[in-house]
Protein backbone atom coordinates (compact mmCIF):
# COMPACT_ATOMS: atom_id res chain seq x y z
CA UNK A 1 0.00 0.00 0.00
CA UNK A 2 1.35 3.36 -1.54
CA UNK A 3 0.83 7.11 -0.27
CA UNK A 4 1.42 9.27 -3.05
CA UNK A 5 1.66 13.33 -1.96
CA UNK A 6 2.15 15.51 -3.64
CA UNK A 7 5.48 18.10 -3.43
CA UNK A 8 3.34 21.65 -3.54
CA UNK A 9 -0.10 22.49 -2.84
CA UNK A 10 -1.15 22.85 -7.00
CA UNK A 11 -3.51 25.78 -8.19
CA UNK A 12 -4.01 26.49 -11.77
CA UNK A 13 -1.60 28.90 -13.28
CA UNK A 14 -1.83 32.56 -12.86
CA UNK A 15 -4.31 34.55 -14.98
CA UNK A 16 -5.43 38.18 -14.07
CA UNK A 17 -9.20 37.71 -14.40
CA UNK A 18 -9.20 41.93 -14.02
CA UNK A 19 -8.10 42.03 -17.28
CA UNK A 20 -11.11 40.35 -18.33
CA UNK A 21 -13.81 42.02 -15.96
CA UNK A 22 -13.83 45.34 -14.51
CA UNK A 23 -14.45 46.04 -10.66
CA UNK A 24 -17.87 47.03 -11.11
CA UNK A 25 -19.04 43.87 -12.94
CA UNK A 26 -16.79 41.17 -10.92
CA UNK A 27 -18.77 42.60 -8.17
CA UNK A 28 -21.96 41.53 -10.03
CA UNK A 29 -20.74 38.27 -11.03
CA UNK A 30 -18.37 36.91 -8.17
CA UNK A 31 -16.12 34.56 -10.17
CA UNK A 32 -15.03 32.41 -7.93
CA UNK A 33 -11.06 32.52 -7.27
CA UNK A 34 -9.46 29.72 -9.28
CA UNK A 35 -9.37 26.48 -7.10
CA UNK A 36 -6.43 24.08 -7.10
CA UNK A 37 -5.92 20.81 -9.24
CA UNK A 38 -3.46 17.61 -8.46
CA UNK A 39 -2.76 14.66 -11.01
CA UNK A 40 -1.49 11.12 -10.74
CA UNK A 41 0.02 9.10 -13.46
CA UNK A 42 -2.64 5.93 -13.08
CA UNK A 43 0.31 2.70 -13.64
CA UNK A 44 -2.06 1.59 -17.01
CA UNK A 45 0.40 0.64 -19.98
CA UNK A 46 -1.47 1.39 -22.43
CA UNK A 47 -2.78 4.58 -21.08
CA UNK A 48 -6.70 3.54 -22.09
CA UNK A 49 -8.35 4.76 -18.52
CA UNK A 50 -11.92 4.66 -19.06
CA UNK A 51 -14.46 5.35 -16.15
CA UNK A 52 -14.65 6.33 -12.61
CA UNK A 53 -16.73 5.28 -9.27
CA UNK A 54 -16.55 7.12 -5.92
CA UNK A 55 -17.64 5.85 -3.03
CA UNK A 56 -20.79 7.10 -1.18
CA UNK A 57 -19.36 7.62 1.87
CA UNK A 58 -15.61 6.51 2.14
CA UNK A 59 -13.11 8.53 0.74
CA UNK A 60 -12.77 5.50 -2.08
CA UNK A 61 -12.38 5.87 -5.93
CA UNK A 62 -11.75 3.40 -8.87
CA UNK A 63 -10.23 3.94 -12.02
CA UNK A 64 -10.60 1.33 -14.53
CA UNK A 65 -8.69 1.17 -18.17
CA UNK A 66 -9.70 -1.32 -20.99
CA UNK A 67 -6.47 -3.05 -20.95
CA UNK A 68 -6.47 -7.01 -20.43
CA UNK A 69 -4.37 -7.02 -16.42
CA UNK A 70 -3.98 -4.90 -13.97
CA UNK A 71 -6.63 -2.41 -15.01
CA UNK A 72 -8.49 -1.79 -12.00
CA UNK A 73 -6.98 0.71 -9.54
CA UNK A 74 -8.86 1.51 -6.27
CA UNK A 75 -7.56 4.15 -4.51
CA UNK A 76 -8.19 6.67 -1.12
CA UNK A 77 -8.23 10.13 -1.73
CA UNK A 78 -7.59 12.63 1.33
CA UNK A 79 -7.90 16.35 0.38
CA UNK A 80 -6.43 17.34 3.23
CA UNK A 81 -5.79 20.78 4.16
CA UNK A 82 -2.99 22.42 1.80
CA UNK A 83 -1.66 19.33 0.24
CA UNK A 84 -4.19 16.19 -0.86
CA UNK A 85 -2.95 13.05 -0.56
CA UNK A 86 -3.30 9.14 -2.71
CA UNK A 87 -2.99 6.16 -1.22
CA UNK A 88 -3.40 3.22 -3.51
CA UNK A 89 -4.71 0.46 -2.20
CA UNK A 90 -5.02 -2.34 -4.93
CA UNK A 91 -4.80 -3.19 -8.62
CA UNK A 92 -6.86 -5.76 -10.23
CA UNK A 93 -6.80 -7.42 -12.84
CA UNK A 94 -10.97 -7.39 -14.87
CA UNK A 95 -9.78 -7.55 -18.69
CA UNK A 96 -11.41 -4.65 -20.62
CA UNK A 97 -13.63 -3.12 -18.60
CA UNK A 98 -15.72 -0.02 -19.67
CA UNK A 99 -17.83 1.39 -17.26
CA UNK A 100 -17.87 1.09 -12.85
CA UNK A 101 -20.58 1.31 -9.94
CA UNK A 102 -19.86 1.49 -6.70
CA UNK A 103 -22.73 -0.22 -4.69
CA UNK A 104 -24.28 1.92 -1.95
CA UNK A 105 -23.08 0.52 1.78
CA UNK A 106 -26.80 1.21 2.66
CA UNK A 107 -28.31 -1.08 -0.04
CA UNK A 108 -28.67 -4.88 0.70
CA UNK A 109 -26.00 -5.60 -1.73
CA UNK A 110 -23.43 -3.09 0.14
CA UNK A 111 -24.24 -4.71 3.44
CA UNK A 112 -21.30 -7.82 2.15
CA UNK A 113 -18.63 -4.84 1.89
CA UNK A 114 -17.03 -2.59 -0.72
CA UNK A 115 -18.64 -3.91 -3.90
CA UNK A 116 -18.17 -3.05 -7.11
CA UNK A 117 -20.15 -3.05 -10.36
CA UNK A 118 -18.00 -3.40 -13.72
CA UNK A 119 -18.79 -3.33 -17.27
CA UNK A 120 -16.73 -5.18 -19.68
CA UNK A 121 -16.50 -5.77 -23.67
CA UNK A 122 -17.63 -9.28 -24.76
CA UNK A 123 -21.03 -8.43 -22.73
CA UNK A 124 -19.65 -9.29 -19.10
CA UNK A 125 -20.91 -7.57 -15.97
CA UNK A 126 -18.98 -8.48 -12.70
CA UNK A 127 -20.23 -7.95 -9.05
CA UNK A 128 -16.93 -8.01 -7.14
CA UNK A 129 -16.28 -7.83 -3.88
CA UNK A 130 -13.47 -5.76 -2.70
CA UNK A 131 -10.73 -6.68 0.70
CA UNK A 132 -10.25 -4.37 3.34
CA UNK A 133 -8.32 -1.72 2.34
CA UNK A 134 -5.69 -2.34 4.94
CA UNK A 135 -5.23 -6.19 3.96
CA UNK A 136 -3.40 -6.19 0.72
CA UNK A 137 -3.17 -9.78 0.94
CA UNK A 138 -6.69 -10.52 0.60
CA UNK A 139 -7.76 -10.83 -3.10
CA UNK A 140 -11.02 -9.58 -4.68
CA UNK A 141 -13.57 -11.69 -4.92
CA UNK A 142 -16.23 -11.92 -7.97
CA UNK A 143 -19.68 -12.63 -6.38
CA UNK A 144 -21.32 -12.79 -9.23
CA UNK A 145 -21.56 -12.76 -13.37
CA UNK A 146 -24.02 -11.69 -15.76
CA UNK A 147 -23.51 -13.02 -19.32
CA UNK A 148 -25.10 -10.52 -22.23
CA UNK A 149 -23.74 -12.64 -25.23
CA UNK A 150 -26.28 -15.50 -23.92
CA UNK A 151 -29.51 -12.83 -24.19
CA UNK A 152 -28.69 -11.32 -27.80
CA UNK A 153 -28.23 -12.84 -31.20
CA UNK A 154 -24.90 -14.23 -32.32
CA UNK A 155 -25.13 -10.90 -35.06
CA UNK A 156 -25.54 -8.42 -32.38
CA UNK A 157 -22.94 -5.32 -33.78
CA UNK A 158 -21.29 -4.86 -30.26
CA UNK A 159 -21.73 -6.20 -26.68
CA UNK A 160 -19.47 -3.52 -25.00
CA UNK A 161 -21.05 -2.62 -21.81
CA UNK A 162 -20.83 1.42 -21.70
CA UNK A 163 -23.58 2.15 -19.51
CA UNK A 164 -24.68 0.67 -16.26
CA UNK A 165 -26.63 2.18 -13.47
CA UNK A 166 -27.82 0.83 -9.83
CA UNK A 167 -31.60 1.29 -8.72
CA UNK A 168 -32.36 3.89 -6.02
CA UNK A 169 -33.81 2.75 -2.30
CA UNK A 170 -36.92 4.87 -4.16
CA UNK A 171 -37.39 2.25 -6.77
CA UNK A 172 -39.49 -0.19 -4.55
CA UNK A 173 -41.20 -2.09 -7.51
CA UNK A 174 -37.77 -3.34 -8.25
CA UNK A 175 -35.02 -5.37 -6.13
CA UNK A 176 -32.77 -3.72 -4.13
CA UNK A 177 -29.51 -2.70 -5.39
CA UNK A 178 -30.79 -4.42 -9.10
CA UNK A 179 -27.84 -3.79 -12.35
CA UNK A 180 -29.20 -1.56 -15.13
CA UNK A 181 -27.16 -2.23 -18.09
CA UNK A 182 -27.28 -1.13 -21.70
CA UNK A 183 -25.50 -3.80 -24.27
CA UNK A 184 -26.21 -2.76 -27.73
CA UNK A 185 -29.35 -1.76 -28.12
CA UNK A 186 -31.27 -3.64 -25.51
CA UNK A 187 -31.59 -2.61 -21.75
CA UNK A 188 -31.34 -5.18 -19.06
CA UNK A 189 -32.22 -5.14 -15.29
CA UNK A 190 -30.74 -7.79 -13.47
CA UNK A 191 -31.52 -8.72 -9.69
CA UNK A 192 -27.94 -10.32 -7.95
CA UNK A 193 -29.92 -11.48 -5.17
CA UNK A 194 -31.54 -14.27 -7.72
CA UNK A 195 -30.28 -15.91 -10.93
CA UNK A 196 -28.33 -14.56 -14.01
CA UNK A 197 -31.61 -14.22 -15.53
CA UNK A 198 -32.39 -10.37 -16.32
CA UNK A 199 -35.60 -9.43 -15.12
CA UNK A 200 -36.09 -6.92 -18.06
CA UNK A 201 -34.93 -7.04 -21.39
CA UNK A 202 -36.13 -4.21 -23.22
CA UNK A 203 -35.23 -2.76 -27.01
CA UNK A 204 -33.94 0.49 -27.46
CA UNK A 205 -33.75 2.58 -30.54
CA UNK A 206 -32.64 5.96 -31.15
CA UNK A 207 -28.76 4.90 -31.16
CA UNK A 208 -28.36 5.52 -27.36
CA UNK A 209 -25.31 7.02 -26.02
CA UNK A 210 -26.15 7.54 -22.74
CA UNK A 211 -28.53 6.76 -19.69
CA UNK A 212 -29.75 7.81 -15.67
CA UNK A 213 -32.27 6.85 -13.83
CA UNK A 214 -34.15 9.28 -11.47
CA UNK A 215 -33.27 8.72 -8.23
CA UNK A 216 -37.11 9.83 -6.71
CA UNK A 217 -39.28 8.80 -9.31
CA UNK A 218 -40.09 4.73 -9.48
CA UNK A 219 -38.81 3.04 -12.62
CA UNK A 220 -38.38 6.01 -14.59
CA UNK A 221 -35.13 6.95 -16.85
CA UNK A 222 -33.42 9.03 -19.08
CA UNK A 223 -31.55 8.51 -22.29
CA UNK A 224 -29.69 10.82 -25.02
CA UNK A 225 -28.70 9.19 -28.65
CA UNK A 226 -29.53 10.14 -32.05
CA UNK A 227 -32.82 11.20 -31.56
CA UNK A 228 -31.91 13.46 -28.74
CA UNK A 229 -33.30 13.24 -25.02
CA UNK A 230 -36.11 10.72 -23.96
CA UNK A 231 -37.58 9.20 -20.88
CA UNK A 232 -38.71 5.66 -20.32
CA UNK A 233 -40.91 4.30 -17.21
CA UNK A 234 -39.22 0.32 -17.14
CA UNK A 235 -42.81 -0.72 -15.36
CA UNK A 236 -44.57 -0.23 -18.89
CA UNK A 237 -43.99 -3.72 -20.46
CA UNK A 238 -42.78 -2.79 -24.05
CA UNK A 239 -42.67 0.92 -23.52
CA UNK A 240 -40.96 3.08 -26.18
CA UNK A 241 -40.30 6.07 -23.99
CA UNK A 242 -41.20 9.50 -24.44
CA UNK A 243 -39.49 12.93 -25.94
CA UNK A 244 -40.26 16.03 -26.20
CA UNK A 245 -41.45 17.52 -29.43
CA UNK A 246 -39.36 20.31 -29.87
CA UNK A 247 -36.53 20.67 -32.77
CA UNK A 248 -34.09 21.57 -30.20
CA UNK A 249 -34.48 17.85 -29.12
CA UNK A 250 -31.38 17.34 -31.17
CA UNK A 251 -28.76 14.39 -30.61
CA UNK A 252 -27.77 13.69 -27.50
CA UNK A 253 -24.25 12.58 -25.71
CA UNK A 254 -24.77 13.15 -22.31
CA UNK A 255 -27.70 12.66 -19.86
CA UNK A 256 -28.01 13.68 -16.03
CA UNK A 257 -30.94 13.60 -13.72
CA UNK A 258 -31.28 16.04 -11.15
CA UNK A 259 -31.07 14.96 -7.82
CA UNK A 260 -32.51 18.03 -6.33
CA UNK A 261 -35.43 17.95 -8.88
CA UNK A 262 -36.81 15.07 -10.32
CA UNK A 263 -38.77 17.54 -13.07
CA UNK A 264 -35.32 18.81 -14.56
CA UNK A 265 -32.59 16.68 -16.70
CA UNK A 266 -29.74 17.99 -17.96
CA UNK A 267 -27.74 17.01 -21.66
CA UNK A 268 -25.34 17.61 -23.75
CA UNK A 269 -26.72 18.09 -27.60
CA UNK A 270 -24.38 18.72 -30.55
CA UNK A 271 -21.66 17.86 -28.61
CA UNK A 272 -20.83 20.96 -27.06
CA UNK A 273 -23.81 22.46 -25.80
CA UNK A 274 -25.83 22.06 -22.44
CA UNK A 275 -29.31 22.07 -22.16
CA UNK A 276 -32.16 21.71 -19.35
CA UNK A 277 -35.27 20.60 -19.61
CA UNK A 278 -38.91 20.34 -17.48
CA UNK A 279 -40.28 17.16 -18.45
CA UNK A 280 -43.49 19.22 -17.85
CA UNK A 281 -42.57 21.54 -20.82
CA UNK A 282 -42.57 20.59 -24.34
CA UNK A 283 -38.80 22.00 -24.77
CA UNK A 284 -35.81 22.90 -23.10
CA UNK A 285 -35.74 25.67 -20.12
CA UNK A 286 -32.60 26.83 -21.26
CA UNK A 287 -29.17 26.35 -23.07
CA UNK A 288 -25.71 27.10 -22.01
CA UNK A 289 -22.67 27.29 -24.78
CA UNK A 290 -19.14 27.94 -23.98
CA UNK A 291 -16.93 24.67 -24.61
CA UNK A 292 -14.97 24.63 -27.75
CA UNK A 293 -15.02 20.71 -27.77
CA UNK A 294 -16.79 17.93 -27.44
CA UNK A 295 -18.37 17.62 -23.38
CA UNK A 296 -17.59 14.32 -22.06
CA UNK A 297 -19.44 14.58 -18.32
CA UNK A 298 -22.30 16.78 -16.83
CA UNK A 299 -23.01 16.27 -13.17
CA UNK A 300 -25.30 18.17 -10.51
CA UNK A 301 -23.40 19.85 -7.90
CA UNK A 302 -24.28 17.93 -4.50
CA UNK A 303 -25.35 21.00 -2.80
CA UNK A 304 -25.91 23.59 -5.22
CA UNK A 305 -29.32 22.54 -6.93
CA UNK A 306 -28.84 24.89 -9.35
CA UNK A 307 -25.30 24.32 -10.41
CA UNK A 308 -24.01 22.10 -13.09
CA UNK A 309 -20.59 20.71 -13.48
CA UNK A 310 -19.06 20.00 -17.17
CA UNK A 311 -16.14 18.51 -17.94
CA UNK A 312 -14.47 18.49 -22.03
CA UNK A 313 -11.86 17.68 -23.69
CA UNK A 314 -11.33 21.29 -24.64
CA UNK A 315 -9.80 21.13 -21.29
CA UNK A 316 -11.60 22.67 -19.16
CA UNK A 317 -14.42 22.12 -16.25
CA UNK A 318 -16.89 24.86 -15.87
CA UNK A 319 -19.31 25.48 -13.36
CA UNK A 320 -22.85 26.78 -14.87
CA UNK A 321 -25.38 28.52 -12.79
CA UNK A 322 -28.58 27.69 -14.38
CA UNK A 323 -30.79 31.19 -12.75
CA UNK A 324 -27.99 32.71 -15.25
CA UNK A 325 -29.15 30.92 -18.59
CA UNK A 326 -26.96 31.56 -21.12
CA UNK A 327 -30.07 30.83 -23.65
CA UNK A 328 -34.24 31.00 -22.37
CA UNK A 329 -36.63 29.29 -24.21
CA UNK A 330 -37.96 31.35 -27.16
CA UNK A 331 -35.83 34.20 -26.86
CA UNK A 332 -32.90 35.95 -28.63
CA UNK A 333 -31.36 36.99 -25.44
CA UNK A 334 -27.78 35.52 -24.87
CA UNK A 335 -25.46 36.50 -22.47
CA UNK A 336 -22.27 34.03 -23.23
CA UNK A 337 -18.94 34.83 -21.95
CA UNK A 338 -15.77 32.77 -22.87
CA UNK A 339 -13.25 33.21 -20.16
CA UNK A 340 -10.97 30.29 -21.01
CA UNK A 341 -7.43 30.33 -20.63
CA UNK A 342 -5.31 30.24 -23.83
CA UNK A 343 -3.97 26.71 -24.13
CA UNK A 344 -0.29 26.03 -25.03
CA UNK A 345 -0.91 23.49 -27.75
CA UNK A 346 -1.18 25.48 -30.99
CA UNK A 347 -4.55 23.45 -32.30
CA UNK A 348 -5.75 24.28 -29.83
CA UNK A 349 -4.88 27.92 -29.63
CA UNK A 350 -6.05 27.94 -33.17
CA UNK A 351 -9.45 26.33 -31.98
CA UNK A 352 -10.12 28.88 -28.92
CA UNK A 353 -8.98 32.30 -31.22
CA UNK A 354 -11.85 30.92 -33.62
CA UNK A 355 -14.60 30.21 -31.14
CA UNK A 356 -13.44 33.84 -28.71
CA UNK A 357 -13.33 35.84 -32.47
CA UNK A 358 -17.68 34.87 -32.65
CA UNK A 359 -18.19 35.59 -28.73
CA UNK A 360 -16.08 38.85 -28.58
CA UNK A 361 -18.79 41.67 -28.98
CA UNK A 362 -20.55 39.61 -26.37
CA UNK A 363 -17.50 39.33 -23.86
CA UNK A 364 -17.47 42.70 -24.25
CA UNK A 365 -20.62 43.74 -23.17
CA UNK A 366 -22.17 40.75 -20.76
CA UNK A 367 -22.36 40.90 -17.27
CA UNK A 368 -24.08 38.06 -16.35
CA UNK A 369 -22.00 34.87 -17.01
CA UNK A 370 -23.93 31.34 -16.79
CA UNK A 371 -20.35 29.95 -16.65
CA UNK A 372 -16.94 30.55 -14.82
CA UNK A 373 -14.05 27.84 -15.75
CA UNK A 374 -12.64 26.37 -12.96
CA UNK A 375 -10.07 23.72 -14.23
CA UNK A 376 -8.31 24.81 -17.42
CA UNK A 377 -4.99 22.04 -18.02
CA UNK A 378 -5.61 21.49 -21.68
CA UNK A 379 -6.41 17.90 -21.00
CA UNK A 380 -8.45 15.78 -22.48
CA UNK A 381 -11.21 14.93 -19.80
CA UNK A 382 -12.72 11.60 -20.43
CA UNK A 383 -14.76 11.36 -17.58
CA UNK A 384 -15.48 13.28 -14.28
CA UNK A 385 -17.26 12.50 -10.57
CA UNK A 386 -18.10 14.27 -7.70
CA UNK A 387 -15.84 13.49 -4.87
CA UNK A 388 -15.36 15.05 -1.58
CA UNK A 389 -15.55 19.11 -1.60
CA UNK A 390 -14.83 18.47 -5.68
CA UNK A 391 -14.22 16.57 -8.77
CA UNK A 392 -12.39 14.03 -10.17
CA UNK A 393 -11.67 12.86 -13.58
CA UNK A 394 -9.33 10.87 -15.60
CA UNK A 395 -8.31 11.97 -19.04
CA UNK A 396 -6.79 11.07 -22.40
CA UNK A 397 -3.05 11.22 -20.94
CA UNK A 398 -3.44 8.62 -18.22
CA UNK A 399 -3.66 10.79 -15.25
CA UNK A 400 -6.00 10.75 -12.43
CA UNK A 401 -7.09 14.20 -11.43
CA UNK A 402 -8.71 16.23 -8.41
CA UNK A 403 -10.25 18.90 -8.69
CA UNK A 404 -11.03 20.97 -5.65
CA UNK A 405 -14.11 23.44 -5.72
CA UNK A 406 -13.41 24.83 -2.37
CA UNK A 407 -11.19 27.20 -2.44
CA UNK A 408 -10.75 27.35 2.00
CA UNK A 409 -9.29 24.14 1.65
CA UNK A 410 -5.79 25.35 -0.28
CA UNK A 411 -3.30 28.39 0.14
CA UNK A 412 -2.23 29.85 -3.39
CA UNK A 413 0.71 28.63 -5.33
CA UNK A 414 2.61 28.68 -8.33
CA UNK A 415 1.42 25.69 -10.64
CA UNK A 416 -0.58 22.33 -10.75
CA UNK A 417 1.35 19.18 -9.27
CA UNK A 418 1.59 15.96 -10.97
CA UNK A 419 2.52 12.68 -9.79
CA UNK A 420 3.31 9.03 -10.90
CA UNK A 421 1.43 6.01 -8.75
CA UNK A 422 3.54 3.35 -10.98
CA UNK A 423 4.81 0.48 -8.59
CA UNK A 424 4.11 2.88 -5.96
CA UNK A 425 7.55 5.76 -6.37
CA UNK A 426 7.16 8.86 -5.98
CA UNK A 427 7.85 11.48 -8.85
CA UNK A 428 8.10 15.22 -7.99
CA UNK A 429 5.31 17.20 -10.09
CA UNK A 430 5.82 17.69 -13.31
CA UNK A 431 6.24 21.23 -15.39
CA UNK A 432 2.54 22.37 -16.57
CA UNK A 433 2.43 22.23 -20.69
Amino acid sequence: MNSLTSLYSPTLLNIDFDLLVDNATKNRIGPRQKPPSSYWRVPDKQQYLTSIAVHESQSLCAVSSGSRSNNLFIYELAPNSGVPTLTHHQTISLPEIHSLCWVSPASDLGSHGNVLVSGHKGGLVHMTLLPDTHSSDVPAEILKRFNHSRHLPASAPSLRIKNLALTSASWSTFPSSGIITQCGDHLFLWDPSRSDLPLIKQKLRGDITSMDLCTTRNGIMAFGGRKGVSIRDLRVKGGSGLSPPDPANEQATVVKWSPHNDNLVASVHNRKEIKVWDIRASGPASSYSGHSDWVTAIEWARNEPTEIISASNDGTIRVWDIVKPDRLCGTNHSVRQELDWAPSKNWKMYQMRQFNDLELDTLARNLLSPSQPMISQNRHFTAMKLASRGAVSIDSEGYFGYHCLHNELYSPVLAPSESDTSDGDFLPPLSPT
